[in-house]
């Protein structure tokens, strides 16, 4: 695991401090109410399928966001390398 992994999955000392929106609780809270008003109509078959399909997006997305997250900490670093490069060409 990479340190931007272990920075992504707030293995450091400023995780705790991490804020939350409140637009993530609407979010959450909508998602959550939607799922109730169908999922109890669902046979078990039904839920075992639904269940398996959640979890596989969810993995998908995780590891789309760690991708993402990867991929903008090392373009900003970039950025402030040609920053301080520009710099000290002036």
């Amino acid at each position: 695991e990479s340190y931007l992994e272990k920075l992504y999955y707030g293995n450091n000392a400023n995780s705790q401090n991490t804020h939350v929106p409140k637009e993530w609780y609407d979010t959450i809270n909508k998602i959550t109410k939607f799922e109730r008003s169908f999922y109890y109509r669902l046979s078990k078959n039904q839920k075992k399928k639904y269940n398996k399909f959640i979890s596989l997006t969810g993995d998908i997305t995780a590891i789309e966001c760690k991708e993402r997250f990867i991929e903008g900490f090392k373009l900003g670093f970039n950025i402030a390398l040609e920053c301080l490069h520009e710099k000290e060409e002036l």
